[in-house]
């Protein structure tokens, strides 16, 4: 009964929406670099702990200040390698967000981690444009 619930791009809170719809239980820490977004997300969200930086930044340990997170959910920016721009990577700075995950995985050992649903992850690998043979 200890454990939280963390949003990673937290938006304006959509995904948090459904977490707590499914589990019971509210979000307890949001991230996003938007102000907008955190703005959104604490009228939707008001007793989660809100960080507007960006995800690479903070420590897991200090942000859950030491709780177990039991759900850790992240909705990156899909656009620059999903179906929303043809499939094709645009930029690796937008692609390397999910790999924040990595990051919590090793330090906070939650029992679930979920992505946004993006088939397109699956074929991660080298950038390489597409008119490259």
């Amino acid at each position: 009964d200890d454990e939280i619930v963390v949003d990673f791009f937290c938006g304006g809170g959509g995904a948090g929406t459904g977490l707590e719809m499914g589990l019971g239980r509210p979000v307890t820490v949001a991230k996003n670099h938007s102000p907008a977004a955190i703005s959104m997300h604490t009228a939707n969200h008001p007793a989660a702990r809100h960080f507007t930086t960006d995800v690479f930044e903070g420590d897991p340990d200090e942000e859950c200040q030491g709780r177990a997170v039991g759900w850790f959910h992240m909705s990156p920016d899909c656009t620059h390698h999903s179906q929303a721009a043809g499939g094709q990577p645009r930029k690796r700075e937008i692609r390397n967000l999910s790999w924040i995950g990595i990051k919590w995985a090793g330090k906070k050992r939650p029992r679930v981690i979920s992505l946004e649903n993006v088939k397109q992850i699956l074929q991660w690998g080298r950038l390489i444009a597409k008119r490259c043979k």
